[in-house]
């Protein structure tokens, strides 16, 4: 190998390695899969639609919308996710009236009556993951769902 090929070879190799390493937290399916766009409605004591199937490794946008008459939430207790879920929504402050700490749901967005919260995140696996209201009484109440996530 000559000297020129060399250092080639020397500047080329660590940057496919740090390349292979940052895309190992997101699966390769994601850069394939357009981003799931969800729109659940949450009113006393349900979801419409209450059952949605996504695929792992696809980004899953969900937009709360809340139209009953009190503070409601989207919580996914038992699923794996690529990373941490990313929400937006009426969170400060909800952790007593609900009875969760929701930093510690792997998803998890509330929304003030007649208000919207978002919440994205990757499923990992696939599965059926029971999503329901924490808001005391509510699942009780009826107030869940199911999302299905299959392979890709």
């Amino acid at each position: 190998m000559n000297k020129k090929s060399f250092l080639t070879f020397l500047c080329v190799v660590p940057i496919l390695a740090a390349c292979g390493t940052a895309s190992a937290k997101v699966p390769a399916a994601t850069a394939t899969l357009a981003p799931a766009q969800l729109t659940i409605e949450a009113k006393e004591f349900s979801f419409s639609p209450a059952h949605t199937t996504v695929k792992v490794g696809q980004v899953v946008n969900v937009v709360l919308k809340n139209t009953g008459v009190t503070v409601h939430d989207f919580t996914i207790e038992k699923i794996k996710l690529a990373d941490k879920a990313v929400s937006h929504g009426a969170e400060h402050g909800m952790g007593d009236m609900m009875g969760v700490d929701p930093d510690t749901l792997p998803v998890h967005v509330a929304a003030e009556e007649k208000g919207e919260g978002t919440v994205t995140f990757i499923p990992s696996e696939p599965g059926e993951f029971e999503f329901y209201c924490t808001v005391a009484g509510h699942k009780a109440a009826g107030m869940v769902g199911k999302i299905t996530v299959v392979a890709p």
